[in-house]
């Protein structure tokens, strides 16, 4: 029984109640480690009998992993994808990797809606996703995408999160319940739950003042500590046994185990299938057998339940992990990989996991990783994968072509700083003078969405400027950009009519392509001068000629020619491509993107319908 959770208890249970009475909505709990986020979690699944429970939890070696707990949580309504719609179910049927080819991310996260809506046909449904802050990018994306919508929908979504830890986990929108320490009364009776004897009413606030009510602590301390101690007999110790943190109560107990048994209790924290299979047969490579999981068990740090392997306690998980040697580390991720032979994802991150110096089979590995995420839309764990792929890899050229990709990942996964970072990264030891302006184009498409367009302007000139005698219509197209983004803002940009007369005259334009690229840059730079005429002269044929295809570039500044122009149909045709490819390959910051400049076309049509719709649709996926 829960104590000193009345106030949180009676919030979920409304919760529920508004669930049942098809009122769906969500609830984050928060808190610091063992403050009982899982207790209350169990508390609600206990109350939702007559619900269908389904249950999630973050796993931070298992974060860059798209979609990996989202498939879990959903794996018990797995019969209920083939009744989707077809678009829907192939999406959902792409992120967990059962068929092969592009997920479409905004489908994804529409059919796990809809999934949850057609199981609650039956009997309400209760999400709890336990751990949010360690939930991989993409699931704990499509968990709020749902949260955000429900309304008429029997379905309630609990998550827990831990404060202090550092994550993408951002539900800063949805109601919350935040859980301080025990004191008094409540912490009172907890002590007496786990102490044989009377508790000392004065001891009791000293150990409050030492814990700060943390409720795991407060347990783990009446365990410890001596009848004589907390009925106030014997004084307390100088040095409570948890003064490293509440961690220390659960080295204390892992370490009195024999060897194997802490050897199998490391594998549990190293591994993110929480299958049993798996934790045995890696296990058994380490000489930690059948033997040494009864001990584990007796000692109530693992819990088995059919084939299910779980720890007491997350903190179980945090404590036995950081406690082992790197050697040891690295050994259970050798482990794990070798009993993970048909989970190539999970496979080359354990591998990963084991590799203390540079290995390009390894790196490798985590391409092929990278390469899949992307094919679903897990765009943050493509550049989480390519990021750790560069790290493993021996020569500078592969190294600075994968980190040039994970920071292009990071960029389509809405992470302008990690993308930022990446690519300065790279372009330090970047000697092809082809991908260094690729990476100075990321870098300044990152200033001037979200730093400062003039800083993008001039590194899009310096670049162009740099790359020209190499590839001109590169140069051509970057200094077209440069010009495009200071036609709203910038007193201070650059002057650009010797560019116009060069890169902008079509007449040296040797291709469909590059003509239209010189248009625009003419008539971007006429904008800026006022000479609004020229402008549309420039623009009115590259609109009428240029096929931009998957240039997404060359698509979205036509599409800006036609808002300088007034034509909304044509601004609304090129970003409603523009809206589709992104959501095809999950490209969250496109999707904004092309959400808000469409915006512009709705608002000149006059239809207020469509761009309040837009509008909010953008608001939603900015803050996924």
């Amino acid at each position: 029984m829960l104590v000193g959770r009345d106030a949180e208890r009676a919030g979920i249970t409304a919760l529920l109640e508004a669930a049942r009475g098809s009122s769906g909505g969500a609830l984050v709990i928060r808190g610091v480690a063992g403050s009982g986020k899982s207790a209350l979690l169990a508390d609600a699944a206990a109350a939702a009998a007559d619900m269908t429970v389904l249950r999630t939890q973050g796993v931070e070696s298992e974060s860059p992993l798209a979609f990996a707990a989202l498939q879990r949580l959903l794996w018990p309504l797995r019969k209920g994808v083939g009744g989707l719609p077809a678009p829907q179910r192939a999406a959902l049927q792409a992120a967990f990797g059962e068929v092969e080819g592009e997920g479409d991310r905004f489908l994804a996260f529409l059919g796990t809606l809809s999934l949850l809506d057609d199981a609650a046909e039956e009997r309400p449904v209760l999400v709890i996703a336990d751990d949010a802050h360690w939930l991989d990018e993409a699931s704990a994306n499509a968990l709020l995408f749902v949260a955000r919508r429900l309304q008429a929908e029997r379905v309630a979504l609990l998550f827990a999160a831990r404060d202090g830890v550092a994550s993408g986990f951002d539900a800063s929108e949805l109601p919350c319940l935040t859980l301080g320490g025990l004191s008094g009364e409540a912490a009172g009776q907890l002590l007496r739950r786990h102490a044989p004897g009377d508790v000392d009413a004065a001891v009791r606030d000293q150990l409050v003042a030492a814990t700060r009510g943390n409720p795991l602590a407060l347990g783990e301390l009446s365990e410890v500590l001596s009848a004589d101690q907390l009925s106030g007999r014997a004084p307390l110790p100088g040095q409570l046994p948890l003064t490293g943190g509440v961690e220390r109560a659960f080295l204390d107990r892992y370490r009195r185990l024999p060897e194997a048994a802490q050897r199998f209790l490391l594998v549990a924290a190293a591994d993110d299938t929480a299958r049993l299979p798996v934790v045995r047969d890696a296990a058994g490579r380490l000489d930690a057998g059948d033997d040494a999981l009864d001990v584990a068990e007796q000692a109530g740090l693992v819990r088995v339940d059919g084939d299910v392997v779980t720890l007491y306690h997350p903190l179980v998980r945090s404590a036995v992990y950081r406690a082992a040697t790197s050697a040891q580390r690295r050994a259970v991720h050798r482990a794990l990989a070798s009993a993970l032979g048909g989970d190539a994802d999970r496979r080359a991150w354990h591998l990963a996991a084991a590799s203390d110096r540079p290995d390009d089979a390894v790196a490798g590995a985590l391409d092929a990783v990278a390469g899949r995420a992307t094919a679903r839309g897990g765009h943050e764990a493509a550049a989480a994968a390519w990021s750790r792929a560069a790290e493993l890899t021996v020569g500078p050229t592969a190294r600075v072509r994968r980190l040039s990709a994970a920071a292009h990942a990071a960029w389509l996964a809405a992470q302008p700083a990690r993308a930022r970072a990446l690519a300065d990264a790279a372009r330090l030891d970047a000697a092809d003078p082809l991908l260094r302006a690729d990476l100075d184009r990321l870098r300044a498409r990152v200033d001037w969405n979200v730093g400062s367009p003039l800083v993008g302007h001039r590194i899009l000139l310096q670049a162009a400027r740099d790359v020209a005698t190499v590839d001109v219509e590169r140069a051509r197209a970057m200094t077209m950009l440069a010009a495009a983004v200071v036609t709203w803002v910038g007193e201070a940009a650059e002057d650009m009519s010797e560019q116009a007369a060069t890169l902008g005259d079509v007449t040296a334009a040797t291709s469909d392509s590059a003509r239209c690229h010189a248009r625009l840059l003419a008539g971007f730079v006429d904008i800026r001068s006022g000479q609004f005429a020229g402008a549309a002269a420039q623009f009115r044929p590259a609109l009428e000629d240029c096929d931009p295809g998957d240039d997404t570039d060359l698509r979205a500044n036509l599409g800006m020619a036609a808002i300088h122009l007034g034509d909304e149909h044509v601004v609304r045709a090129h970003h409603t491509r523009l809206l589709a490819r992104a959501r095809e390959s999950g490209a969250l910051v496109m999707i904004v993107y092309a959400l808000t400049r469409r915006a512009f076309g709705d608002w000149a049509a006059g239809d207020w319908a469509a761009l309040d719709a837009g509008c909010r649709r953008g608001s939603r996926s900015g803050r996924q």
